[in-house]
């Protein structure tokens, strides 16, 4: 009696993934890593808009603070020559 009589032949050949079994399969692998790596990059573009976003945002809000204590400095320069100069008119009197 042969294998094929006993019908262990076909449970072999069923068993043993063929060539094109096995390079479909690594393509599907492939895909997934590709399909994860595409994923995890437009997260990775994403959260660096986002954090663009916040930065940029950051930026504006210093510069405005900048302003402000320009201003302030400006202010305070001005009233210390104020004072700088009365003093000196006092102590020549």
């Amino acid at each position: 009696m042969s294998l094929e009589d006993w019908g262990l032949a076909k449970n072999i050949a069923l068993q043993k993934p063929t060539r094109v079994h096995q390079a479909q399969d690594r393509l599907d692998r492939a895909v997934a890593r590709l399909e994860t790596v595409i994923k995890d990059r437009t997260m990775s573009a994403a959260a660096r808009d986002e954090r663009g976003i916040k930065l940029a945002d950051e930026l504006r809000q210093l510069r405005v603070q900048n302003v402000s204590l320009k201003q302030f400095n400006d202010e305070v320069g001005e009233r210390l020559d104020t004072v700088i100069t009365n003093l000196k008119t006092a102590l020549e009197n």
